[in-house]
């Protein structure tokens, strides 16, 4: 019976002092999550209005067409009941020293009180996406291009466009 006493108490206070050290050592590893979350402030490249071309100091010359209303297809993916669908086409030129990474396009855009779009691929209409080679020096390329928002026509509309992780392009005006 002594056995069975020291053997139950022994078991608790190991127990105890590993549940003890468990606890100091996420104490201790603490991050602050501010540090976690916050995205590196970038400065756009080249800013504008959708139907106006801009040309960054690099010597790229971005556009995108004002937005029209647009019905995606019955396959396209991306578009979300009850909110706004905007076509536009994206005109790049490339007059800089290197290639633009337009494989690594990266579409961002937000409308109304800063809503998050989401692009609608459609690939039955031409809506396949961005070009899937680099646009050489002194090359221009237009792709269409869709997105599918929660404001209503007339709602601001922001679109920032980042190749390579850098923002080169944004333009501002309403949804269609």
């Amino acid at each position: 019976m002594f056995k069975a006493k020291f053997s139950i108490i022994g078991v608790i206070s190991i127990s105890l002092m590993l549940a003890g050290c468990a606890r100091e050592s996420t104490a201790n590893n603490s991050v602050n999550d501010e540090t976690l979350i916050q995205a590196p402030i970038q400065v756009v490249a080249a800013s504008g209005v959708f139907g106006v071309a801009t040309k960054s100091k690099d010597g790229i010359s971005s556009e995108i067409t004002p937005p029209a209303k647009y019905i995606p297809g019955k396959f396209a993916s991306g578009q979300l009941p009850g909110y706004t669908n905007n076509t536009f086409t994206f005109k790049f030129t490339n007059n800089s020293s290197a290639e633009l990474d337009l494989p690594s396009l990266i579409v961002s855009a937000r409308s109304g009180a800063e809503q998050v779009c989401v692009d609608v691929l459609d690939a039955d209409n031409g809506y396949a996406g961005a070009p899937s080679t680099p646009l050489a020096v002194g090359a221009s390329v237009n792709f269409k291009w869709g997105i599918s928002c929660p404001s209503k026509s007339g709602a601001d509309l922001k679109i920032t466009l980042q190749v390579a992780g850098i923002d080169i392009y944004e333009a501002n005006g309403k949804l269609a």
